[in-house]
C-alpha cells in the first residue's frame, strides 16, 4: 500500500509538472487576463509558483497521509496565484493558513493559532495599509506601487520569514517559541510538510517587484537575512546529527531563494526561482533518503557535489547573481551552503567512497535512484527550462529589476551571467562543466573519506 501510494504521488507529480509547464509557457510572452473576471490574471510568475505548489501537493500525496484540511489549505493556496487583488491575496494567505492549522482551532489551542497567524496577519496589514493610503487594490494599476513604504516592505520580509518556519522554529530560544520543545520533537518527521506550504510566502516578497523597484536598503535587508539562515543551515549541518531533517538543510535552501530574491536581479529572481524547485526535489529526496538504503552513487548525483545535477546548478545560478551584484560574501555564503549540503547527504553513504561504481542497479531504481536520475535530467535541462518557463518572469519584472546582472542563452554553450556592462562574469556549458566548482566537488569528496575514518576508528 506504502508502495503504491508513492507510485500515485510520483503520477500526480509528472502530471503536476507537465500542467504547470504548459502554463508557464503559454504566459511567457505576456499575461493571461480574463476578459469578463479581472479578479482572474496569470503572469509568469503566477505560473511558477503554481508549478511549484502542485508539486509540492504531489509529494505530499505520495510521501505522506494528509487530513482533508490539507488539501483544503493548497487549494485555498492557488487562489493568491490566480488573482492581482490585493483583498484576495491576502484572504487566501490567511484562510489557508486557518486550513493548513485546523488541528490548532479544532482543539482551540488560540495561542499558537495566533503565532500560526502571524505571517498572514502581517501581510493583510501590509498590502491591505498600502492599498487603503493610495485606494488601489490591484497590483496592475499603474500608480500601486506609489504607496509602496519602507513599512511595507519590512512587513512583506517579516512574513516571509515567519511563514517559511524558518524564525519560528530554529531561530527563537526556546522560551519564545510558539510550541514546547517536546512537542516539536514529537513532530520533527511531520516538519517537511510545512516547509513545502512555507515556499508559498515568497510569492509576496518577489511581488513587491511589480509594485516598482526596491531601494538598497530594502535589498540589503533581504540579503543578510538570507544568508543568515545559509549560514546557520551551514552551522547546523556539520554538527552531529541523527537524522537529515535536524540538518536544517531546507530552511538554508530557502535562505538562500530569499537572499538571491533581494539582489534585484534577472539573475537573482532567476536564482530563487531554481531555488524554489530545488526545494522541493530536495525535499522529497531527504525523505526517501531515510527510508531506503541508498547506493553512493545516488548520494552523490542528490548531493551536488557532481556537476550539472540540480543542486549544483542551483548553487552555481545563485553566486553567478552574487557575483554579478558585486556582493562577494554572499557567493562565499552560497558556497558553504552547497558544500554542507553535500556533506551532509555524502555521510549517508553505505560503503566507502572508493566503492562509488559498486553498483546493485536493482537497489539503484528502489531507493532513490529516481530522483538521482531526475536532478541529472534538470540540471541539464536547465538552460532550457530558464529560457522556457523562469527569464519571462524576469522579463515580467523588470520594471523593479536592477540591470547589475543578467543571464544568456547560448544553445552550444548553456547559461552565460552577466553583469551591467554585458561583461561575461560566469559561464556555465551544458555539456563542458567538468572544472566548474571542481573545489567544491573535491571537498565533498575528501571531507567523506574523513567521515569515513572517524568512523572506522570508533
Amino acid at each position: 500500500m506504502e508502495l503504491l501510494r508513492q507510485r500515485f504521488g510520483l503520477g500526480i507529480a509528472a502530471l503536476s509538472g507537465v500542467v504547470g509547464y504548459a502554463i508557464a509557457s503559454y504566459v511567457r510572452s505576456q499575461p493571461w487576463q480574463a476578459s469578463d473576471a479581472l479578479w482572474l490574471r496569470i503572469d509568469a510568475l503566477s505560473a511558477i509558483f503554481l508549478m511549484v505548489m502542485l508539486l509540492s501537493l504531489a509529494c505530499l500525496t505520495g510521501l505522506a497521509r494528509l487530513a482533508w484540511h490539507k488539501y483544503a489549505a493548497f487549494g485555498t493556496l492557488l487562489l493568491a496565484f490566480l488573482s492581482p487583488s490585493l483583498v484576495l491575496i491576502c484572504l487566501a494567505f490567511l484562510i489557508s493558513t486557518l486550513f493548513w492549522h485546523y488541528d490548532l482551532l479544532k482543539s482551540r489551542r488560540f495561542v499558537a493559532l495566533a503565532g500560526q497567524l502571524a505571517p498572514s496577519l502581517l501581510l493583510c496589514c501590509a498590502w491591505l495599509g498600502m492599498g487603503a493610503s493610495n485606494g488601489v487594490w490591484n497590483y496592475t494599476a499603474r500608480s500601486a506601487g506609489e504607496a509602496l513604504a519602507s513599512w511595507v516592505f519590512a512587513l512583506t520580509l517579516g512574513a516571509t520569514l515567519l511563514g517559511g518556519h524558518s524564525l519560528l522554529r530554529h531561530s527563537l530560544p526556546d522560551w519564545l517559541r510558539l510550541r514546547s520543545v517536546q512537542a516539536e520533537q514529537h513532530s520533527e518527521a511531520l516538519d517537511w510538510p510545512n516547509s513545502l506550504f512555507g515556499l508559498a510566502w515568497l510569492y509576496p516578497l518577489l511581488r513587491l517587484y511589480s509594485f516598482g523597484p526596491w531601494n538598497n536598503g530594502w535589498s540589503l535587508a533581504t540579503l543578510l537575512a538570507g544568508c543568515a539562515l545559509c549560514l546557520w543551515s551551514v552551522s547546523q549541518s556539520f554538527q552531529a546529527r541523527t537524522t537529515l531533517a535536524e540538518t536544517g538543510l531546507v530552511y538554508g535552501w530557502i535562505g538562500l531563494a530569499i537572499a538571491t530574491a533581494g539582489l534585484g536581479s534577472a539573475t537573482g529572481v532567476s536564482a530563487a526561482l531554481v531555488a524554489l524547485i530545488c526545494i522541493v526535489w530536495l525535499q522529497s529526496a531527504l525523505i526517501v533518503l531515510e527510508q531506503h538504503r541508498n547506493e553512493p552513487i545516488q548520494l552523490w548525483l542528490i548531493s551536488g557535489a557532481v556537476p550539472i545535477t540540480l543542486p549544483f546548478v542551483a548553487v552555481w545560478l545563485a553566486m553567478s547573481a552574487a557575483l554579478g551584484a558585486g556582493v562577494l560574501l554572499a557567493a562565499g555564503a552560497f558556497w558553504l551552503l552547497g558544500l554542507s549540503s553535500a556533506i551532509a547527504i555524502l555521510r549517508l553513504a553505505p560503503k566507502r567512497t572508493d566503492e562509488l561504481f559498486d553498483i546493485s542497479w536493482r537497489s539503484f531504481w528502489q531507493g532513490s535512484g529516481l530522483l538521482a536520475s531526475l536532478s541529472l535530467i534538470l540540471g541539464l535541462w536547465m538552460p532550457g527550462l530558464l529560457d522556457q518557463i523562469i527569464l519571462p518572469v524576469a522579463r515580467q519584472l523588470q520594471g523593479g529589476l536592477t540591470p547589475y546582472g543578467d543571464l544568456t542563452i547560448w544553445p552550444w554553450l548553456g547559461i552565460s551571467a552577466v553583469n551591467s556592462g554585458r561583461q561575461p562574469i560566469a559561464a556555465l556549458p551544458s555539456l563542458l562543466l567538468a572544472a566548474l566548482m571542481l573545489v567544491l566537488c573535491a571537498l565533498a569528496w575528501l571531507t567523506a573519506r574523513l567521515f569515513e575514518r572517524h568512523n572506522d576508528d570508533q
